[in-house]
């Protein structure tokens, strides 16, 4: 009697399976390959261990499907974290360029060209004062809070301005804003400069 290598290779497939994964469609092959030969052949062994290979290949595939369902939310949700930089760099660097320009004019100012301030808004749009606000799209400009659009704008010792954007696919809207003074975000306080969430699109 000998035993049959399909079923040594299931075992051994499904046992790496459990393992990596990759492996597990192999070891049902190789499975399902010794039935067949023991079937056939009187002389071979090894229907327990093609069991096993079989078994071990389904328990691969189950954790397979049970990890996918955890990681790709978690995966889909940090790519979406990840697409927030772009309002935190534009409001950073809006930032800057005001703090520049009160240095160098004794004011805050509204008008871009002066400071230079040309933000990527690929996701999100922005506005810094009650002019373009009105310009933004509707759920963008639905979506920010009131008391932050009443202060959008500049004088000479305070500004505020503000992006709200689509970060996934569902219509809610995901919003930022920036202002000398601290603002109310969704963690506490942002201090003057630091761009604050004010409402969370995930």
């Amino acid at each position: 009697m000998k035993t049959s290598k399909a079923a040594v290779a299931s075992l051994v497939l499904g046992i790496l399976g459990l393992c990596l994964l990759i492996p597990a469609p192999l070891a049902l092959i190789f499975g399902l390959v010794a039935y067949v030969n023991i079937g056939r052949d009187p002389q071979l062994q090894g229907k327990g261990l093609a069991t096993a290979g079989i078994v071990l290949s389904a328990c691969a595939v189950f954790t397979a499907g049970v990890l996918a369902a955890i990681a790709i939310p978690a995966f889909m949700k940090f790519g979406a974290r990840a697409k927030e930089a772009e309002a935190r760099t534009s409001l950073k660097a809006l930032w800057v360029a005001q703090k520049a320009y009160q240095a160098e004019h004794g004011a805050f100012t509204e008008d871009r060209t002066q400071l230079g301030w040309v933000p990527e808004e690929r996701r999100y749009r922005c506005a810094l004062t009650a002019e373009e606000l009105q310009l933004l799209p509707p759920d963008d400009r639905a979506a920010i809070p009131a008391s932050i659009a009443s202060t959008l704008g500049a004088t000479k010792d305070h500004f505020t301005a503000v992006c709200s954007g689509n970060i996934d696919n569902d219509p809610a809207r995901d919003v930022w804003a920036v202002s000398d003074a601290p603002l109310p975000a969704l963690d506490g306080m942002a201090e003057g400069g630091v761009p604050a969430h004010l409402v969370d699109d995930l």
